[in-house]
This record gives C-alpha cells, sequence and structure tokens, in this order.
C-alpha cells in the first residue's frame, strides 16, 4: 500500500492526487483538493511550489490603513480570493474533522484491501480448478491409452521386439504420469502455502479494524437489567444510577443514551397462549463525555456489585443492574465463547480491560490475552499451563 506524502497515512491510489513534478502521492483533503472531481492539469504540490522561485510583482499593493478605518469611510472592496479560501480551509479542516475523516479514510481502505484480497483468492482458486481439470483430463487420456494397449496385445500375437517397445512405451507412459501427480502435488503444496498467507493477512486487517472499532467505544458504557418502559428517561436514569454507585454524574457528563437493539416481544407457547413472563429488557449504551468519568463508573460498579434499581424505577420491583464495557459485535461473541469454554475448563478469571478480552485460570495464574478464535484453542484446549 502507498502513503501519504503530507500525513503518512495510507491512501488508495483511485482518487489521489499526483504531482506532475514528483512521484508523490497525497490525500485531497490534505492538499485542499475537493475529494470528487477530477485533479488539475498540471497540479504540482505544495514541496514544488515551494521550491519554485519565486517572480517579483510590481503589483503589490501599497500598505493601507487600517481595516477599521477602512469600514468606517464606507469602502466597499471585497476580500481577496485567497483570504477567502483560505478562511474556508481552515474552517473545514477543524482538528476533530480532520482527526475523524483520516480514521474513517483508513478503515476504508483496509477494507478496500480485504475486498481485493478476497478477490484474488477467488480467482486463484478458479485457476486451480482449471488445473485440476487439465489434470484430471490427461490422467483419463493415459488411461485409455493403457486399455488401448491392452486391447491391442489381446488382439495380436506381436514378436518379443515389439512386446519390448510396447514396453518401454508402458514405462514411459507410466513415468509421464508418475511427473504428472508430483507435478500436482507440488502445485497443491504451494498454493496451500500461498492460501494461508491471504488468510493469515485477510485475518490481521480484521484484527486491526476490530481493534480501531473498540477504540471508538472507549467512553461508552453498557447497563443492562434496567426495566424498560416507554416513557423512560433514559439519560436522567444514567444519573440516578450513577449516583447510586457513587458517582456524581450531571446531564452534561452523558452525551447520548438509548437501548440497544430491536424492541423484545413475548413470545407465544406451543399451543398459541403468550407467556406470562416479560421479556428481557434491552440494555442502556451510554456515551460518557470524558473517559475518566466512564472509568469511575465502571470501577464503582465493580465495587457495588449486586445493586439493585430500587429508588431507580418507582413503577418497576427493584432488580439487579450491571454496569460493563461497551464491546463491539466481534468482541462480545469473543468474550462469550470464552465464558463458555472457561465454564467447561474450569477457569476461574475471564474479564475484559480496555475492550481488551483476557483469562486466568488461577489467583496466581499467568494472563492471556485474547483476540480470536484461534487463541481460545490455544488458552482452554492446550490447558498444560
Amino acid at each position: 500500500m502507498v502513503k501519504c506524502s503530507a500525513c503518512g497515512r495510507f491512501l488508495s491510489l483511485v482518487g489521489a492526487a499526483s504531482c506532475t513534478l514528483c512521484p508523490g502521492l497525497y490525500h485531497r483533503v490534505c492538499v485542499g483538493l475537493p475529494e470528487n472531481g477530477r485533479s488539475p492539469k498540471q497540479w504540482k504540490c505544495p514541496e514544488c511550489m515551494a521550491k519554485k522561485p519565486k517572480l517579483g510583482n510590481v503589483n503589490t499593493p501599497v500598505k493601507g490603513t487600517e481595516p477599521s478605518n477602512i469600514e468606517s469611510e464606507g469602502s466597499s472592496a471585497e476580500k481577496p480570493e485567497s483570504v477567502e479560501k483560505d478562511t474556508i480551509l481552515c474552517e473545514s479542516q477543524s482538528p476533530g474533522t480532520s482527526q475523524s475523516s483520516d480514521l474513517s479514510l483508513e478503515i476504508r481502505l483496509f477494507r478496500e484491501e480485504i475486498r481485493h484480497l478476497r478477490t484474488e483468492i477467488k480467482e486463484f482458486r478458479a485457476e486451480l480448478c482449471d488445473v485440476r481439470g487439465a489434470i484430471a483430463h490427461c490422467n483419463l487420456r493415459i488411461d485409455e491409452y493403457d486399455g488401448r494397449l491392452a486391447d491391442l496385445e489381446k488382439q495380436f500375437k506381436v514378436s518379443s521386439s515389439r512386446c519390448a517397445a510396447i514396453d518401454k512405451l508402458e514405462d514411459t507412459i507410466a513415468q509421464l504420469k508418475e511427473n504428472l501427480i508430483a507435478r500436482d502435488h507440488q502445485d497443491l503444496v504451494r498454493n496451500s502455502s500461498a492460501n494461508e498467507s491471504m488468510q493469515a493477512t485477510i485475518s490481521q486487517l480484521q484484527n486491526q479494524i476490530n481493534d480501531r472499532d473498540q477504540d471508538l467505544l472507549m467512553n461508552d458504557v453498557e447497563i443492562s437489567g434496567l426495566q424498560e418502559s416507554s416513557s423512560e428517561n433514559l439519560i436522567s436514569i444514567t444519573c440516578l444510577l450513577a449516583k447510586k454507585l457513587g458517582v456524581e454524574l450531571d446531564d452534561r457528563d452523558v452525551v447520548t443514551a438509548e437501548r440497544s437493539g430491536p424492541r423484545r416481544t413475548l413470545s407465544a407457547s406451543d399451543d398459541g397462549e403468550v407467556r406470562a413472563r416479560q421479556p428481557r429488557p434491552r440494555p442502556i449504551v451510554v456515551r460518557l463525555a470524558r473517559r475518566a468519568v466512564r472509568d469511575n463508573l465502571l470501577r464503582a460498579a465493580r465495587v457495588r456489585r449486586g445493586a439493585d434499581s430500587s429508588g431507580i424505577i418507582t413503577d418497576a420491583e427493584p432488580r439487579r443492574f450491571y454496569v460493563n464495557e461497551h464491546l463491539t459485535r466481534t468482541n462480545r461473541q469473543l468474550f462469550y465463547k470464552a465464558r463458555e469454554e472457561s465454564r467447561s475448563k474450569n477457569w476461574r478469571f475471564v474479564w475484559t480491560k480496555g475492550g481488551r478480552i483476557y483469562a486466568r485460570k488461577t489467583v496466581t495464574g499467568p494472563v492471556h490475552r485474547i483476540r480470536s478464535e484461534t487463541d481460545i484453542r490455544k488458552v482452554f484446549l492446550n490447558d498444560s499451563f
């Protein structure tokens, strides 16, 4: 992959701005070009423009009076077009917007790379199928030749010299068949190693995308177990819950609070009657303004484990609630599988910290990081440490 000469981040060749004087490639945003549309002809990068010798400008205006004096005199002169463009560019490229656009651009580039790898794998598999078909056709032809030779031996009584020639031909055919089988085996071994390398690269890119998605949720917490109602105020409920855990939380500290997932309805039994048991409430995903507030809330929830909703939701019976980190879908499924394996293997500790999953068999045992299902097999199934 190619990196931008301005910011040093990865960029896609499609839509990149290329200089006509040097081999440098740039993001359009980094050099002030619009993201859509064609690049100007004879476009030069800022470095090449800086190296270009400056020419004397005899049309430079004389420094005038202060802007306030000009306005007071009723001057109707418009601002230079370059100043307006610089102002618009500075306003559009605020720090938060550039960082988020760079992050989304990198994620999009990683996904494009994965799509290219998948396309190459499909093409590679198609070529391998063609090779196998050709080898199978050669084997059929060789078997046909063997059958014809056997028929000729039955129909005609050839002389010893002809028999020797036929035996030599059979040995040659057998040698050719062995060479084709050996070549097929070598091709399969080579192709399997290349396929494993591509799969490893895809897995690595998927893990990197998952880690970046998890970093975007570092200010979020997930509250589960609270009863759901149609007229609930989730921000107020979050503040009351934090106060019960011993954390002072203001409305300004809560960016968003919403129920996660589709609304759950009552399920019907086999005879068509609706069960009396209420559906499990959806978890509440809360995004806080600061990571320090989120860490304090998680720490207080661990200390006061077992707190219930008494005093928070008055029109429902008290129920225990839980405050945990908000994980991505991949990490949530991986955490669930790790907990299931820990129960079957009698491991005592499986937890998350900073969006990462860890496991430990005993209090004094080593801590293992779990990044994928392969790590689960290595950690839990290979239980020799």
